[in-house]
């Protein structure tokens, strides 16, 4: 079988079944084509710690406040709080674990971009909880930690952050970001949030009762993708 570089190609193959076999041939030639795959995401050892703080360069704080961690308990000290997602430009996100609050955990976010300058090559990314303002952003707008329960997504590119106003759940903040590698930041595209007040309210109000109406769904009430949305970007 005769095949041609499609996009160079200014022939068309005549003769029996020619037409066919140019077509095979781009099918053929499509299928060739190696299919990028995102590597699966991976945990340091806890000894891969210090060094990987001198090279991702997180707080001075954040490393105190883990290393007070690994002293004072066995779980963390035998982990180095650190998820690395490998992305498809071949830069590298790192979630940083800092501290450890009576439910929450506080993380920072470091994006390692290898082909950049060594001075800019670990990048600390910021945060903003609230939509953006019509007037130029200030610094105190955003924030460089984080407190709550992470998941990042390396085929969207999305963090999501649920940030619970109590141990027993069912309020407080679920907000998602999309990463920018143009500019190596986090774009904030959705906040949903729910008060305990209003929960409690809700949970009274459909299955204080006997018999429980039909809306008495604990799960569906106090269900983080369910609190009420606060803002979502008209940019996808």
């Amino acid at each position: 079988m005769l095949c041609v570089d499609w996009p160079k190609a200014s022939i068309v193959l005549r003769g029996c079944c020619g037409t066919f076999v140019l077509l095979a041939c781009i099918a053929l030639t499509a299928l060739a084509k190696p299919v990028a795959s995102l590597k699966p995401p991976y945990e340091p050892t806890a000894v891969q710690r210090a060094s990987l703080f001198k090279t991702l360069r997180w707080s001075a704080d954040c490393e105190s406040d883990y290393q007070f961690l690994q002293s004072s308990s066995e779980t963390f000290r035998n982990s180095a709080g650190i998820t690395a997602y490998p992305l498809a430009d071949g830069s590298t996100l790192y979630t940083v674990q800092c501290s450890l609050g009576a439910y929450l955990p506080n993380h920072e976010i470091i994006h390692l971009l290898p082909k950049a300058l060594p001075a800019d090559r670990a990048k600390a990314l910021h945060f903003a909880f609230d939509p953006p303002k019509p007037v130029k952003r200030t610094p105190s707008d955003t924030y460089q930690e984080l407190t709550g329960h992470l998941d990042f997504n390396p085929a969207t590119q999305t963090l999501t952050l649920l940030s619970l106003s109590r141990g027993l759940g069912g309020c407080g903040d679920l907000l998602t970001w999309r990463f920018v590698p143009a500019n190596r930041t986090m774009r904030l595209i959705q906040k949903r949030s729910q008060t305990c007040d209003a929960v409690d309210a809700r949970i009274e109000k459909h299955c204080g009762k006997m018999p429980p109406s039909d809306a008495c769904d604990i799960d569906a009430l106090i269900d983080p993708k369910h609190w009420p949305r606060v803002w979502s970007s008209p940019v996808k």
